[in-house]
């Protein structure tokens, strides 16, 4: 697969098998039927929901449940797309025009997050994943030569393992 590259910045996810996919995502499934249980009994019994388009802080009010075991921590990078002068130190150059910027290593789940980042125009040369990959555009355009879409700032890109 040749696409060729604008300047832009895409956020990508790697998966690296579809079993750690499928297990990850029973996982979110399961806690959202739970979090669907608990709207459906707080409704039920007269108290607030968990949605509220209050402002008064009084009315929020922290999980305290347990969490899973096999929950993971949450991982917070502010400044994604920093700018100043350091910028340059957090990418990791592939190519003159073409680097990435490491967010998540997921090694008990397969995955790992990073931001890809293109300076200039440009054409990457055919290759495949082990996994599916996400993409969502952050900055930019770029397209494949094999598709009539172009994926320009905003746009989210599925891409099947292979």
């Amino acid at each position: 697969m040749k696409f060729p590259l604008a300047s832009c910045c895409v956020m990508v996810i790697f998966s690296a098998t579809v079993a750690a996919f499928r297990q990850s995502s029973s996982s979110v499934f399961r806690r959202l039927s739970d979090a669907s249980t608990r709207i459906s009994a707080s409704k039920t019994n007269g108290e607030k929901a968990l949605l509220t388009s209050s402002t008064n802080s009084e009315d929020f009010t922290p999980y305290q449940g347990k969490q899973p075991a096999e929950a993971l921590p949450d991982i917070f990078v502010p400044q994604v797309l920093p700018k100043g002068v350091e910028e340059d130190l957090l990418w990791v150059p592939q190519t003159d025009s073409v680097s990435f910027r490491p967010l998540c290593f997921c090694t008990s789940g397969g995955y790992y997050v990073n931001l890809l980042r293109v300076r200039g125009s440009g054409l990457l040369s055919r290759h495949k994943h082990p996994g599916p990959v996400h993409g969502h555009v952050l900055k930019g355009s770029w397209r494949y030569l094999e598709h009539d879409w172009v994926a320009e700032e905003g746009s989210y890109v599925f891409e099947p393992p292979g």
